[in-house]
């Protein structure tokens, strides 16, 4: 709800063009989707194994970051 309305005050300023709205709003889709995979993914593993997969992948996220930035 306050992301609404502060996706509404930001257009009635001029600070968000219909085009940017857009594309946040797409964005949203796949975050949704991501948290829900992630919750069921947490009920089927146990809290260790689960925290083993989540730091994994953010731990992989990074170098993947950092290996493009160095490589471009």
């Amino acid at each position: 709800m306050t992301t609404t309305a502060l996706g509404l005050s930001m257009g009635e300023q001029r600070l968000l063009s219909m085009e940017l709205g857009a594309l946040s709003l797409g964005a949203v889709v796949p975050a949704i989707v991501g948290m829900q995979l992630g919750q069921r993914l947490r009920q089927r593993l146990s809290e260790t194994t689960f925290r083993r997969v989540f730091l994994s992948g953010l731990l992989a996220m990074g170098v993947y970051l950092l290996v493009r930035s160095l490589a471009g």
